[in-house]
């Protein structure tokens, strides 16, 4: 599928970060099923069927709570992770960010980082968003290096609170301010 046929929301350097629509549902599933991909997401817990995948993705753009998209190499044509706003509150203009990159070829080449920056640019310019925060797990300092990279500050932690693979980790609380409010 070429950059032409989905529906792009929001372009990077080398990215497209697009609609995801229920076709993309057994790869998306694919990823999540994958104990090397999800070992640094909440969730994963319980299996997820097909069904409920397509389920989740027709919804997906009901409401103004969160922004969903795919990530989207345009060079190599590919649907390569997901990334989203989420728990969108327009009273206190804050949300909280999540990505995963599914495909393993494209870790470590700065792709999050550079949809990190876009989906910021969205969140702070044309939603007009407060706070961003996140959760990052201990046992993924890439992540947090990136987190920190694109602006965002270590608030605490909440120690052994999430069981992965046999293995209590503690989360990291991050944050970053919209420049625009001082």
């Amino acid at each position: 599928m070429s950059s032409n046929e989905r529906d792009i929301f929001l372009t990077t350097a080398n990215l497209d970060l697009v609609l995801i629509n229920t076709s993309d549902a057994s790869q998306i599933l694919k990823w999540f099923r994958d104990p090397e991909v999800s070992q640094y997401l909440n969730g994963g817990e319980f299996p997820i069927t097909l069904e409920h995948e397509e389920e989740y993705i027709s919804e997906m753009y009901k409401g103004d709570k969160k922004l969903q998209l795919g990530i989207y190499h345009r060079q190599n044509k590919k649907l390569i992770g997901t990334v989203g706003i989420h728990k969108i509150n327009n009273t206190h203009l804050e949300g909280s960010y999540g990505i995963a990159i599914g495909e393993k070829d494209y870790w470590g080449k700065g792709y999050g980082t550079e949809t990190l920056k876009t989906m910021l640019e969205w969140a702070f310019y044309q939603k007009g968003l407060h706070t961003i925060t996140l959760n990052v797990h201990s046992n993924n300092p890439r992540g947090r290096k990136c987190y920190e990279k694109c602006g965002f500050t270590y608030v605490g932690t909440i120690s052994k609170s999430v069981f992965k693979q046999g293995v209590w980790v503690d989360r990291h609380i991050m944050m970053i301010k919209n420049p625009l409010f001082g």
